[in-house]
């Protein structure tokens, strides 16, 4: 992998130009130095313009946006702005995701008290390259007039933490299983006597759509 940088003029011996490349979770893989020293891979000295072929492992499961961040500083520890791009890494031979096994409910009924009503749907996801490879599965819930009523992600969490799609835990039961879940909280001034139907697409680490899975949902 060639890295090269190009700095307003040449700095010989004051300025030191790093980089650093970060895999699709903002992990940092590797970290290195790019050199304006004339020695192969950079092709002129002192030119302004700073070279490395670092060796990266990109790990064949990981796929997704790697992020390539560069910065100069110089002898005080002075650094400029961070310049970064992306690095795609996608599977050539790489098969969606498939959704399957929905538990939703067919009607949910809005409560006449305060408390809302808690409905929790479950769907299973799964990828030939692996559950890591998923990267979302998500929830469209459309009005009867096909308009956007709300996008919602789906967790496999084990209900670890509270989410802000509502305020709270997801409802999954275990984590890094497959299987996704949300809660949706219903309250009393819900309009009753309508449907929202709901669509589920995952969506993988090469920006690959899964099958989709369409439920109607009836509120009374």
């Amino acid at each position: 992998m060639l890295i090269s940088a190009r700095l307003d003029k040449a700095y010989p011996n004051t300025v030191n130009v790093y980089y650093q490349i970060e895999d699709p979770d903002k992990s940092i893989l590797t970290t290195g130095e790019l050199l304006d020293d004339g020695k192969d891979p950079d092709q002129t000295q002192f030119n302004g313009v700073y070279t490395s072929r670092p060796i990266v492992k990109f790990p064949s499961t990981l796929l997704g946006a790697y992020t390539v961040s560069i910065y100069a500083a110089n002898k005080t520890g002075d650094q400029s702005v961070l310049i970064s791009s992306s690095v795609i890494l996608f599977n050539g031979s790489n098969t969606p995701p498939q959704l399957s096994a929905l538990d939703a409910p067919d009607t949910v009924f809005v409560p006449t008290g305060s408390a809302p009503s808690l409905i929790k749907i479950s769907i299973t996801a799964v990828d030939s390259q692996g559950l890591s490879d998923i990267v979302s599965v998500m929830l469209r819930s459309l009005r009867p007039d096909s308009t956007v009523a709300g996008l919602f992600p789906l967790y496999d969490d084990g209900s670890s933490s509270v989410r802000p799609t509502f305020n709270m835990v997801s409802g999954d039961s275990v984590a890094n299983d497959g299987r996704y879940t949300l809660t949706i909280p219903i309250f009393n001034n819900t309009q009753k006597n309508t449907f929202r139907d709901f669509i589920f697409t995952a969506t993988d680490r090469s920006s690959t759509l899964s099958n989709t899975v369409i439920k109607r949902v009836y509120i009374e």
